[in-house]
């Protein structure tokens, strides 16, 4: 949807010079010892389906995302392995659905990247209880209410698609019942004016994820 477009044009867009620069390619891509090397991209699917089923995700969601070609299987299987390790979330079909609509690699390596930053918030700061839908974005929820949004930028400054990116997610917000607090994680640095104004908004603004959050090895 239109939402949808504007919030990651917003995202991608944060970054001078575009998608390619904005997505961090720190952290680990080490994945279960040599599985990457040593399973065939159709064992890798077959892997990945089994995975989300056992998360309750249907067959025809899981199709879908397992066919979209933008991914590579080294980001499927990290993305999946992310998902699979916090067996107590609700409703991690939301994100696979929210992760099914991408069809730009920039995207594709940004959704594997926000799938472990989730996973490394619910195993290193506090559970998640659930993810939610925020029209096509994903975010999710602690257990006492708070709303999180991790995102992968090395830099976030605060153009006029950002902001109204922001709004956006604000506005729907602003709506839902039991929200006690707002918090942006973001893998490098924030700008001032973004701080500034996502502060205003109500946002708590967490820098530097990477170093705060230990994301998981598999």
């Amino acid at each position: 949807s239109g939402t949808g477009t504007l919030v990651m044009s917003g995202l991608l867009m944060a970054v001078p010079g575009g998608a390619g620069v904005a997505v961090s390619v720190t952290g680990s891509t080490e994945l279960m010892g040599g599985v990457m090397r040593d399973s065939a991209p159709a064992d890798l699917r077959k892997l990945n389906r089994e995975k989300l089923s056992a998360m309750g995700i249907s067959q025809d969601v899981a199709d879908i995302f397992i066919a979209n070609g933008i991914y590579t299987p080294l980001e499927q299987t990290l993305l999946v392995a992310a998902l699979d390790n916090m067996k107590n979330t609700a409703n991690r079909s939301e994100f696979i659905k929210f992760a099914t609509l991408t069809d730009n690699p920039d995207v594709a390596f940004f959704r594997q990247r926000q799938a472990q930053m989730y996973a490394a918030y619910n195993k290193s700061v506090q559970p998640i209880d659930s993810f939610i839908s925020i029209g096509d974005i994903s975010t999710a929820k602690t257990k006492d209410g708070k709303i999180i949004f991790n995102v992968p930028l090395d830099h976030l400054v605060w153009t006029k698609n950002m902001a109204a990116a922001a709004s956006i997610i604000t506005q729907n917000v602003a709506l839902m019942e039991g929200v006690t607090g707002k918090e942006l994680w973001n893998t490098g640095s924030v700008s001032d004016l973004a701080k500034e104004s996502l502060g205003k908004m109500g946002w708590t603004v967490h820098e530097q994820a990477e170093t705060k959050l230990s994301l998981p090895t598999y």
